[in-house]
């Protein structure tokens, strides 16, 4: 048998088939196949974003949406993509490092996040997970 580390890199096809677990069935091992994962996605259902980890040092930042910004710089800012158009999409932001200056987070245009034309990361260690609502952006997680 070979060892799952052996296997090529692929493009899954909605036929492939993914082994999990069935919380709301004693945790039965059940097979499900990429197409049920995409309709449960489409139904409103929490699939665990994959992210792109981006490190900064420079003064400023424009991530795109599936990225996680490990911000490591005083006075930075970090501008968010435009939300309109990636509902559901998710950027994470984490301060990595100890600073004395300002870390904000910046939007595009007249979007928002949580109602704020920004949002200031307060001190090390400080994290926001934000998500589009296909026209602004909503804190999620921090």
């Amino acid at each position: 048998m070979a060892k799952i580390s052996t296997y090529t890199t692929v493009t899954p096809v909605a036929s492939d088939k993914v082994i999990g677990t069935d919380t709301t069935d004693s945790n039965a091992t059940k097979n499900f196949t990429m197409q049920s994962i995409a309709d449960l996605a489409a139904m409103g259902g929490y699939v665990y974003p994959r992210f792109n980890v981006v490190a900064t040092v420079a003064a400023s930042s424009a991530p795109v949406v599936g990225d996680f910004v490990l911000i490591s710089i005083d006075n930075h800012t970090c501008t968010l993509p435009t939300a309109v158009g990636v509902s559901g999409k998710v950027i994470g932001v984490y301060q990595a490092s100890l600073f004395s200056g300002t870390i904000t987070i910046d939007t595009t245009g007249a979007e928002t996040i949580n109602g704020a034309a920004t949002l200031n990361v307060p001190s090390q260690y400080s994290k926001y997970m934000l998500m589009s609502d296909s026209a602004n952006w909503v804190i999620i997680g921090d």
